[in-house]
């Protein structure tokens, strides 16, 4: 099943008081890799635009007054997101808009069993901190400098790297030209070292790593994450070495060769047998290499 990442903007905060949709926006992915399909629509909502609304999106009553209305959108919308997986932000205040319109044209209401909440994903992983979507990113370290005010088709750009970073659920991210070897403060943009990374997920942290010059391998259990793990280094043109597989017996699958860096976050201590994930490791440190579990913040590649 598809993926569709969805997100409104809106005059107001309740469909219920009479305020409507002004922008709609979806796009498409497979495994989380975009598809290149998108729907975005900007909605007359045959109304007027409240200034405080008009200060979060921008859009006037006079910018949407020659734009189609719900009514004329409706059907090429509900044939995009049909029988895909749907990610909503705060999804309650988005589905209140979007059934709050599709009823008043008499048209079924958006299947709940298909929506996921990554806000509510987030309240999970991240309790009582702000889980809006500008502090997940600045959690994530993905760039904000393009939102300048809200933009439905942005921000479901800007919720995709979030879902996977929550998917993926390691963070902070790393910043390699800031890693600190003998005391000294390493200023060289490309790193090029050779990386193993223990249980390396959906390979956000291995995509830092490549970006910068590294040699990298990822070692995962999961063989699902492994598969986003490689199309995601396919979609950014980065070459990378992985490996299914329990890292208690990594010599039983991963050929031993000397590393820089044998790297891990959040990882080895749900093993059974983590002092076994280390001993394994040293298999692969050569005499200048080290283990590492912790270093600064630094953007994803855009």
């Amino acid at each position: 099943m598809n993926e569709v990442f969805l997100d409104t903007e809106t005059t107001g905060l309740k469909f219920r008081e009479g305020h409507r949709i002004v922008e709609i926006a979806c796009i498409e992915t497979k495994d989380l890799i975009p598809t290149g399909n998108i729907f975005h629509k900007l909605i007359n909502p045959m109304r007027s635009v409240p200034e405080e609304a008009f200060k979060v999106h921008g859009f006037s009553e006079k910018f949407l007054q020659d734009k189609e209305t719900f009514d004329q959108i409706a059907d090429d919308f509900l044939k995009f997101i049909k029988d895909k997986k749907i990610i909503i932000h705060n999804a309650p205040f988005d589905l209140g808009f979007l059934d709050g319109e599709l009823a008043l044209l008499k048209k079924q209401k958006i299947e709940k069993k298909l929506v996921t909440d990554s806000l509510e994903l987030a309240r999970n992983k991240f309790p009582g901190t702000s889980n809006s979507l500008d502090s997940l990113c600045k959690r994530f370290n993905i760039d904000l400098s393009k939102r300048t005010k809200h933009n439905a088709l942005l921000d479901c750009e800007l919720l995709r790297e979030v879902y996977i970073n929550l998917l993926d659920a390691k963070e902070p991210k790393f910043n390699l030209t800031n890693i600190k070897e003998d005391n000294n403060v390493s200023k060289e943009k490309n790193y090029n070292k050779k990386v193993l990374e223990i249980g390396c997920g959906l390979a956000t942290v291995g995509i830092n790593f490549a970006s910068h010059g590294a040699d990298y391998t990822g070692v995962e259990l999961s063989e699902e994450s492994l598969k986003l793990a490689k199309q995601r280094f396919d979609v950014y043109e980065m070459q990378g070495k992985f490996f299914s597989g329990n890292a208690e017996y990594l010599s039983t699958f991963v050929p031993i060769e000397t590393y820089d860096l044998v790297y891990s976050f959040g990882v080895i201590h749900h093993s059974p047998n983590p002092e076994k994930i280390v001993s394994e490791t040293l298999n692969w440190l050569g005499s200048s290499g080290r283990r590492s579990r912790k270093m600064s913040p630094c953007p994803l590649p855009r």
